[in-house]
């Protein structure tokens, strides 16, 4: 399953403030966030994401959440029924990249996703 592991003060109640709903054109679709939803514990955010790829829709929840060893882990709410394809592992790097840019001082750690996908 696609992820990313970032390391830093990423608060979850501040990143539902900073990811605003965005689509972005990329050379072989779109990509959207819509909804951001935190959890009832302030440490778990669902993220409504989609991507459009070759004409087909993708929409699926990424989870951004705090594990107990400190890291957030960025990826695929397991209960999504989601084809795991390119473009929806791009779409979870891509929503790990702005929780980065809206958190100075956090850095990835580790991802399975290849730069090339």
């Amino acid at each position: 399953m696609p992820h990313v592991l970032l390391e830093g003060a990423i608060d979850a109640a501040d990143l539902q403030q900073a990811l605003e709903p965005t689509a972005v054109q990329t050379g072989a679709g779109v990509r959207k966030t819509r909804g951001v939803f935190l959890g009832r514990d302030g440490q778990t955010l669902l993220v409504e994401s989609t991507v459009v790829e070759g004409g087909v829709n993708r929409s699926f929840l990424t989870r951004i959440e705090r594990k107990q060893e400190g890291h957030v882990s960025v990826r695929i709410e397991p209960t999504t029924p989601v084809e795991r394809t390119a473009g929806v592992a791009r779409t979870v790097a891509w929503i790990a990249d702005r929780v980065l840019d809206a958190t100075p001082g956090a850095r990835r750690i580790q991802t399975n996703i290849p730069d090339d996908a």
